[in-house]
């Protein structure tokens, strides 16, 4: 066994211990206290600052008492595990708890889903499942009694690393501040330490292990390499065809979302300020892929069809083959309506007039550009 250690594995064990001791600490303050902003930056820090203290004598003693050092690294990576199956499994029951990953206040599930922030947005698609919420937080607690333990810490920060990495993207990138941010990286920085604490015995079972079937010769190991090549370049192939045969991969110079402004229906102009319970149509969608939407006053009534546009001839045509049975799904109509027509764009006050044929009937209508 190892009974000496470099400077730098010392600094980056204590640093370690520092940061998990911190984030448990501010997890309890937090959610026991809620104290003041300079409170929080002092509970945050010293117990960050604190072990680093320790470098100097741990190094003293190594010198002088050099068996001594494992048994004062086994102690801080100890301290390690312990912060972190505190802090990880408190999040696990928080979810158990209803706490995580429960449905969004009644006002913020009423707005539209492009006007929350991504924060929102999350917590909206998490809080969906209360089954996934339950493996999340399974995973979490079982993850973290496992730490506890020198013979399962391994296998524990196996479970708990791919979940953290994961919350600590989703903190990163959804924006949902310093404090999860901080906590998420603390724990994941801790887990990777464990992990690389067990480097050589990862590295034999990851690197140099191998399996006790006998080996499959395709005649020789250049023959193999392109095998393995062309696996990899034929996944990448088929799906760049995929991605090239889909309309939805350009965008049309009408793609946007449009409010009807003005609307006649056979030359008789209708009413866009009708009751709920008129088939209005007041809004139209130009999607992805070349998807035409037409909207009667809400999301509950709506055609859908995919359109062809000529630029050239300011002419388009589009066949409304579906209807809306719910959010998102579409089936199909008794009788499709097709719409030809010819669009004229003002530039000035980005909206559109259209005038064409929606199946018998004469169209006419402005569309004024949302977004």
């Amino acid at each position: 066994m190892q009974s000496t250690y470099s400077f730098l594995s010392k600094f980056i064990t204590l640093l370690v211990a520092g940061a998990a001791l911190s984030a448990a600490i501010m997890m309890v303050v937090l959610n026991l206290l809620r104290p003041g902003e300079l409170i929080m930056y002092v509970v945050t820090l010293a117990p960050l600052v604190l072990p680093l203290s320790y470098l100097l004598f741990w190094q003293r003693r190594e010198k002088q008492q050099p068996a001594e050092s494992p048994r004062i690294l086994a102690f801080w990576q100890g301290l390690i595990s312990y912060c972190l199956a505190f802090n990880i499994s408190s999040f696990g029951w928080k979810k158990v708890f209803g706490l995580q990953f429960r449905p969004v206040p009644l006002s913020i599930a009423d707005m539209p889903m492009s006007e929350q922030p991504g924060e929102w947005l999350m917590w909206h698609f998490f809080g969906y499942s209360h089954t996934f919420g339950m493996l999340v937080a399974g995973a979490q607690i079982i993850g973290s009694f496992l730490l506890l333990f020198r013979q399962t810490r391994l296998l524990g920060v196996l479970i708990l690393l791919p979940v953290m990495l994961n919350i600590l993207f989703i903190n990163y990138f959804y924006n949902l501040g310093i404090g999860p941010f901080y906590q998420s990286l603390v724990l994941s920085a801790g887990l990777v330490y464990l992990l690389l604490a067990d480097y050589g015995y990862l590295s034999e079972i990851f690197l140099r292990s191998r399996n006790a079937l006998p080996v499959i010769s395709l005649g020789s190991q250049k023959f193999k390499n392109l095998a393995r090549a062309f696996v990899m370049v034929l996944a990448f192939g088929y799906i760049l065809l995929f991605y090239q045969r889909s309309k939805g991969y350009s965008e049309s110079e009408l793609h946007g979302i449009y409010n009807v402004t003005s609307l006649r229906v056979n030359q008789k102009p209708v009413n866009l300020a009708g009751t709920l319970q008129d088939s209005v149509l007041n809004r139209v969608y130009f999607d992805d892929g070349n998807v035409c939407i037409l909207q009667y006053n809400n999301h509950k009534r709506r055609l859908f069809g995919r359109y062809e546009y000529n630029p050239a001839q300011h002419s388009l045509k589009s066949i409304f083959d579906l209807k809306s049975v719910g959010p998102g799904d579409y089936r199909p109509r008794e009788k499709a309506d097709t719409l030809q027509a010819i669009l004229k764009h003002f530039p000035d006050s980005n909206s559109y007039t259209i005038a064409g044929l929606m199946g018998s009937d004469s169209l006419q209508l402005v569309l004024q550009k949302v977004r």
